[in-house]
């Protein structure tokens, strides 16, 4: 029988990501299609990631631009603070093995 996976709470991810670094910077470039694939890239290894910008530049800019970003990956915007944002996609590949 095969176990149901349970999705971690956002309160569980945001103390995952408590110790992240960010792993993106969003920067000058803007945000382009080569940005959002390596953010895919990434997301199949890791369910968290932490993207910093610089881009923005107040609350709404950051809002507007972790969302393109959360669409463009098809993540879960986690935490928005200061300039940085963290996003979740479940890893499809992180079940256990059965046995």
């Amino acid at each position: 029988m095969a176990k149901a996976q349970v999705q971690p709470t956002n309160k569980e991810l945001r103390a995952q990501a408590a110790d992240l670094k960010a792993s993106f910077n969003i920067g000058k470039q803007a945000l382009t299609g080569k940005i959002i694939d390596s953010i895919n890239e990434y997301l199949k290894v890791h369910e968290l990631v932490k993207i910093k910008s610089t881009l923005a530049s107040d609350k709404e800019a950051l809002s507007f631009l972790a969302e393109e970003v959360a669409k463009g990956t098809k993540a879960q915007i986690i935490e928005k603070r200061g300039f940085t944002f963290t996003l979740y996609r479940k890893n499809e590949g992180t079940e256990e093995h059965k046995s």
